[in-house]
């Protein structure tokens, strides 16, 4: 599970994607917090960009990976406890331990 972590990880950092909300983020933070107001107020700001822009990056997390890559993912990681998981969008299958795929009825 650390290696599948770990290849996210770079994906996400490889496209650039995470770039547009950290900068709304930092966008909100350099309206909200200013020098001499009232901390309430910085820590407002500081939370009503917070939500939009995670949201955003999660959003990023979840489809950063094309359609083939993800299904080949979901397959090699497989449920709890190990063996193959059948993906029903692309009909891509992925034994026990890997031995084989088969893609569209073809076996390679």
């Amino acid at each position: 599970m650390t290696a599948l972590l770990v290849y996210q990880e770079l994906l996400l950092l490889r496209s650039q994607r995470w770039l547009p909300p950290v900068l709304l983020y930092a966008a909100f933070l350099a309206v909200g917090v200013q020098a001499g107001g009232p901390v309430l107020d910085a820590l407002g700001w500081a939370a009503a960009g917070l939500l939009p822009a995670t949201a955003w990056l999660v959003r990023v997390c979840a489809t950063q990976e094309p359609a083939a890559a993800r299904h080949v993912t979901a397959a090699a990681a497989g449920p709890e406890g190990g063996g193959g998981r059948r993906v029903e969008g692309e009909q891509a299958e992925v034994g026990v331990r890997g031995e084989f795929v088969q893609v569209d009825g073809a076996v390679d």
